[in-house]
C-alpha cells in the first residue's frame, strides 16, 4: 500500500533571552527571538531527511533565519528543531495581542513517495511597545510623552519662562492661597471633549478646569472620578501651597495662539518641596485635530515629588478621561515624570511609527586571513563577520552603529564594534568584513554559538538587535593531505533571502559539478555552475536571478547538485 508520514505542529516554543528580548518566553514588540517547533508524525511510516523553511505572512514579523532540519521521525514520534531554531524579529511598535502568521514549508523522504506540506504557525505578540502613547480614552484622547519618538505628535521639551522677567501676569487671586481658585475669560475658545469653553478656572492646587468651577481642594483622586472638578486638566493635582512658596502666572501668547499657565516654584503643603511646570492650551483654529478639540501641552521644568499627585485630563461629566499618573502609578506606556518632561494630550491617532526597523538580511563569515579559508568556523581561527541589514521601517536610519556581543565560552570577541552607512527606508547596508572579528576557542564544546548584533541609529532614538547562530566545526581542522572526505551538500545560507544565497559542497574526490536551480513546477531557472572541481570544500553563490539575469519572483526554489554519482537537493526561499 502507498504510505507516508504526516506532520502536525504540536508546539511552538519562543526563546527571547537578553539582549534580544526580556526572557518571558513570548515574542514581544521589538524583540528578536528563536522559535523551536515541535512536529508530531501522525502518518503510517517514518520520515527522513526532513527540511523546513519558515516564511512570514505579515509585515510586522520578519524571519531572519528561516531554514532548518529536523531529526528523522518514526510514526507517532515528536521531533523539534532544537539544534537550529528559526529566528524572527518583531517590529518595535507591534500592538500587544497581534497575531503573527507564518508558513512552515516542509519536505521529507517517506516510505512510498516524498512528503511535502505547508503548515500554519501562529504567534501571539505579548508585551507592550517600548514607545507608544498612553490611551486612548473612550473619547479618543491620547497622551504622548517625550519618549514617544516614533510618532509625529511627540512633544519636545521647550521651556518658555513667563515668570519675571518674562511676559506673564501673576494670578493674584490664587498665588498667595493654600486652596484658591479663580475663573478667567479665555482669549480664544477651547474645545474640550467636544464642548466649547470660553472661560478657564485656575486652582492653586495644580489643576485648571475648562469652564467655570469653584472646586478648590488638593485631595487628588484617579481619573475619571466624580471626586474633583468637572472638565479637569491636571498638570500636577496635589495639595500644593503657593502661599508658603512660589507663584502662579498666566500669559496669552498671541504670536503662537497659546494660553500658558505657569506654576513657578510652588511648594507642597507642609514642605519646601517645590514644583515648576506649565499647562498650555492651544487654539484649535491654529492647531487642528481630527475632532476639533484643543491640544493640551504639559511642560515640567522641575519635578521634585510626583509620588502623590494626579496627572491627566477628564471630560465635563467625569465619566471619561486619560490618566497619566496617579499616586505613583503610571498609565500604560507613560514615561516617569522628571525634569524636562513634556506631555501632549490630543485626539491625533498614533498612525504608523515614524521610525526605522533594521532587520538582519544576511550574515557572512570570512576565515581567509585568520583561518584556512574554507568558510567554516573552526578552533583557533579568527573569523571576520559581516552583517547586512534591511530597513523595513518608515523612517531613515542615520548614524548607524553596531556592537557585537556573546556569552558563549567558545567565542572571544576581538573587535566588536562597527559603523554602518546610513540606511534609508527600504534600503540595505552592512559593515565591512574586517570591522567585526571573533576568535574561536580550541576548547569549545558547543556546535552552535549565538552572537548578538546590537544596532543603534538616529542618535539613540532607535535601538534594535539581531541574532546570528554561528555553526562551529569543533572537530574541523581544514583539509589536510590524506584526509578522507565525505560528499556533503550543506543548506543554503542565508535562507530565506532577499537577494543572494550560498551553497557549500564537500567533494571526496575530483568531480565535475553541476548546480542548478528549479522552480516548484520543475522548470530550470538557472545553472549556477557546470565545471570540474578538486576534492575539498567549495562555495556556490546564487544571486537570485534567472538565466537571463533578471531577478526571480518571491517563492520556494529547489537547488540540485550533481557530482559524479552523488546527487543532493536543498530548498531556498526568495523574499522580495
Amino acid at each position: 500500500p502507498i504510505a507516508t508520514g504526516r506532520f502536525v505542529q504540536s508546539e511552538t516554543v519562543v526563546s527571547d533571552p537578553a539582549p534580544g528580548g526580556d526572557g518571558d518566553g513570548n515574542a514581544g514588540p521589538g524583540e528578536t527571538a528563536g522559535l523551536v517547533v515541535t512536529l508530531t508524525n501522525y502518518g503510517l511510516c517514518g520520515l527522513t531527511d526532513i527540511e523546513a523553511t519558515l516564511v512570514s505572512e505579515i509585515s510586522f514579523a520578519a524571519v531572519t533565519s528561516g531554514h532548518t532540519t529536523f531529526p528523522d521521525a518514526a510514526p507517532g514520534e515528536d521531533v523539534a528543531n532544537h539544534a537550529a531554531p528559526f529566528i524572527v524579529s518583531i517590529m518595535p511598535n507591534t500592538p500587544n495581542g497581534e497575531t503573527a502568521s507564518f508558513d512552515l514549508i516542509l519536505s521529507a523522504a517517506g516510505h512510498s513517495y516524498a512528503y511535502a506540506e505547508t503548515l500554519d504557525v501562529e504567534l501571539t505578540i505579548i508585551g507592550q511597545p517600548a514607545s507608544f502613547p498612553t490611551g486612548p480614552d473612550d473619547y479618543g484622547y491620547y497622551a504622548y510623552d517625550v519618549t514617544d519618538t516614533l510618532f509625529e505628535p511627540v512633544p519636545t521639551y521647550e521651556w518658555f519662562d513667563i515668570a519675571p522677567p518674562g511676559p506673564g501676569t501673576i494670578v493674584s487671586q490664587i498665588t498667595d492661597e493654600d486652596a484658591g481658585i479663580v475663573s478667567l475669560p479665555l482669549p480664544f475658545g477651547v474645545r474640550h471633549y467636544g464642548t466649547l469653553f470660553t472661560w478657564v478656572s485656575l486652582s492653586s492646587n495644580g489643576f485648571v478646569t475648562a469652564g467655570l468651577s469653584d472646586y478648590i481642594y488638593g485631595d487628588n483622586s484617579g481619573i475619571p472620578s466624580l471626586h474633583g472638578p468637572a472638565g479637569m486638566i491636571a498638570p500636577f493635582w496635589d495639595d500644593l501651597d503657593p502661599s508658603a512658596g512660589g507663584d502662579v502666572y498666566r500669559w496669552n501668547d498671541t504670536a503662537n495662539h497659546r494660553y500658558i499657565v505657569q506654576y513657578e516654584g510652588v511648594y507642597h503643603w507642609g514642605t519646601t518641596d517645590a514644583e515648576t511646570f506649565q499647562v498650555i492650551l492651544h487654539d484649535p483654529d491654529y492647531y487642528p485635530t481630527p475632532t476639533g478639540d484643543s491640544e493640551i501641552l504639559l511642560v515640567y521644568k522641575t519635578v521634585t515629588n510626583p509620588g502623590e499627585c494626579t496627572v491627566g485630563i477628564e471630560d465635563p461629566i467625569q465619566t471619561d478621561g486619560t490618566e497619566y499618573l496617579f499616586n505613583g502609578s503610571y498609565g500604560l506606556h507613560a514615561a516617569p515624570l522628571v525634569d524636562g518632561s513634556a506631555i501632549r494630550f490630543t485626539t491625533v491617532e498614533p498612525g504608523e511609527p515614524q521610525a526605522p526597523w533594521l532587520v538582519l538580511d544576511n550574515a557572512t563569515i570570512d576565515d581567509s586571513s585568520g583561518g584556512n579559508g574554507n568558510g567554516r568556523a573552526e578552533p583557533g581561527e579568527t573569523i571576520g563577520i559581516s552583517f547586512e541589514f534591511t530597513n523595513q521601517g518608515i523612517d531613515d536610519a542615520n548614524g548607524v552603529s553596531l556592537t557585537l556581543t556573546s556569552t558563549e565560552s567558545a567565542v572571544t570577541i576581538t573587535d566588536g564594534s562597527a559603523a554602518l552607512p546610513d540606511i534609508p527606508s527600504g534600503g540595505t547596508a552592512g559593515n565591512a568584513v574586517g570591522d567585526l572579528e571573533i576568535l574561536i576557542s580550541d576548547a569549545g564544546a558547543d556546535s552552535v554559538a549565538t552572537l548578538w548584533a546590537l544596532v543603534e541609529a538616529n542618535g539613540g532614538a532607535y535601538r534594535g538587535s539581531a541574532r546570528f547562530d554561528l555553526h562551529l566545526d569543533i572537530d574541523g581542522t581544514g583539509i589536510e593531505d590524506g584526509e578522507v572526505l565525505a560528499f556533503r551538500f550543506m543548506p543554503c545560507f542565508p535562507n530565506p533571502t532577499h537577494g543572494s544565497t550560498t551553497m557549500r559542497l564537500t567533494l571526496p574526490q575530483p568531480e565535475r559539478v553541476t548546480v542548478r536551480v528549479y522552480n516548484t513546477a520543475g522548470r530550470l531557472v538557472k545553472t549556477v555552475c557546470d565545471a570540474p572541481f578538486e576534492a575539498g570544500e567549495h562555495a556556490f553563490p546564487w544571486d537570485g536571478t534567472n538565466g537571463s539575469g533578471r531577478r526571480v519572483a518571491s517563492g520556494v526554489y529547489l537547488v540540485r547538485v550533481e557530482a559524479g554519482s552523488n546527487t543532493a537537493s536543498r530548498k531556498t526561499v526568495i523574499l522580495r
